[in-house]
């Protein structure tokens, strides 16, 4: 039911396909189901370094910088999903931030998502949370071992993208430039790391 795609770093399942978990439902019957692709991804300084690597300045501008929603911090991008406008038609105001939150998650897709077919990212470039998340309800229908095997390969891989966005982070403040501030400039500094 849950595989380790070791290769890519990612943990895959076809129950994604028709997602059994509740706390993804659509509020919305006339949005497609899409499960756990309805978030909103942050890209740390690894994705970025890989999708700059293997695709070049002009690709993390248009796929990242410039599209809509983004937001740049000092060390990530985070990409806010695109939300239903029949969102706006719910009543929030005896809801506290949480209840808000994850109704509005109920009416977002991710930018990524591509219709019938599930993320249009590369796995190198998908965040970890992407790579690593199996939703409970799916959890809960593992054997036991199963679930101890799934859970040590989305630690694992939790592991090496926080290892790997830590030491880019210290290169990064070493350097003196941030994202926010000097984005070509890290850019140089993550395109140089990785070729040496």
């Amino acid at each position: 039911m849950v595989q380790y795609d070791k290769s890519n770093k990612q943990l895959l399942t076809s129950a994604c396909i028709q997602c059994p978990d509740v706390e993804f439902t659509r509020r919305d019957k006339e949005l497609e189901e899409i499960g756990c692709c309805s978030h909103s991804p942050t890209f740390g300084l690894g994705e970025i370094q890989h999708m700059l690597v293997w695709e070049g300045k002009e690709e993390v501008e248009r796929q990242l910088v410039y599209r809509e929603g983004s937001e740049l911090s000092p060390y990530s991008v985070m990409v806010n999903a695109f939300v239903a406008p029949s969102y706006h038609k719910e009543d929030t105001r005896n809801l506290n931030q949480i209840e808000k939150a994850d109704l509005k998650l109920s009416y977002s897709t991710c930018q990524f998502f591509v219709s019938q077919q599930g993320c249009s990212l590369s796995p190198h470039y998908k965040p970890s949370v992407c790579r690593s998340f199996i939703c409970s309800t799916v959890e809960n229908q593992l054997e036991s071992a199963d679930k101890q095997a799934m859970n040590q390969a989305a630690k694992e891989i939790r592991k090496s993208s926080n290892e790997t966005h830590d030491r880019l982070k210290k290169l990064l403040k070493w350097y003196g430039v941030t994202l926010k501030k000097d984005r070509f400039k890290v850019y140089e500094v993550l395109i140089d790391d990785y070729i040496k």
